[in-house]
Parts: structure tokens; C-alpha cells; sequence
């Protein structure tokens, strides 16, 4: 009865001993990758955006221009597009446009994701004599 005690007590000890010291395993890791990133113009880019004021804008000065952002997908396959919380599933070749309250030289921020394309896309908002959407430019 001694020795089973003993070993007992030994085994319990053990356990005791290797739950505190922990499993010696991996706690990260890292890894090095190289990366190429170039930047394209907006109308050869995968999502090509182009914000700008419309032509009846509110000059009242209370800061609510109403502006376009257009938002053009030339990746291969849909994309969700999220502009000033508003979302919209753009198709392939497709276009779509969002209307928000912007002016001249503020920057919007449109978000695109889907299969193998997560992207955040900053634009200007330009003139409206700027914008080829709008038949200028």
C-alpha cells in the first residue's frame, strides 16, 4: 500500500508540475513574405471609384453638397462595395453609384470585398466639370 501511495503522490505531483509549466508548444509565429503592390489609375484598376459634386448643387453653405461617387468593378467576379454605410453588390464589368452629402476636396472611403479581393479605396471628391461619369471631363 506504500508504494501505490507513493507513486500516486509522484503522479499527482507530476501533474501538478506540467500543467503549470504549460505544453512547451508554439505560443506565434511569423513568417516573411514578399509583396508586390502597385497602384493603378481608375479607370485600368480592378475597382476603379470616381467621386464628384453633381450638377445641382445645394449652395445654401450649410455644408450638405449632394455628391456621386461612381464605383466601376473590373475584377472577375462581384464585389460588395460599402460607401457611407451604404452597401451594393457591383457585378463583373458592372457599375454602380452612390449619392452622399460631400464637396469639393473631401475624401470619401469606399470599401470593396469578395472572392480574393478585400480593398480600401480613398478618393477625392473633384468638380463637377471633373467627372467623366457625369458626360465632362
Amino acid at each position: 500500500m506504500n508504494s501505490r501511495r507513493a507513486l500516486a503522490l509522484t503522479l499527482a505531483v507530476a501533474a501538478v508540475c506540467a500543467m503549470t509549466v504549460g505544453s512547451m508548444g508554439f505560443s506565434s509565429v511569423s513568417a516573411s513574405r514578399d509583396v508586390s503592390v502597385s497602384v493603378a489609375d481608375s479607370e485600368d484598376a480592378y475597382i476603379g471609384v470616381e467621386a464628384c459634386e453633381t450638377p445641382n448643387n445645394n449652395s445654401s453653405g450649410n455644408g450638405s453638397i449632394p455628391a456621386k461617387v461612381f464605383v466601376t468593378n473590373q475584377y472577375t467576379d462581384s464585389v460588395d462595395v460599402t460607401v457611407s454605410g451604404k452597401s451594393r453588390i457591383v457585378a463583373v464589368g458592372g457599375q454602380r453609384h452612390f449619392n452622399l452629402k460631400a464637396q469639393e476636396g473631401d475624401t470619401v472611403t469606399v470599401h470593396a470585398s469578395g472572392d480574393g479581393i478585400d480593398a480600401t479605396i480613398h478618393a477625392t471628391v473633384g468638380e463637377t466639370n471633373d467627372c467623366s461619369h457625369l458626360g465632362n471631363g
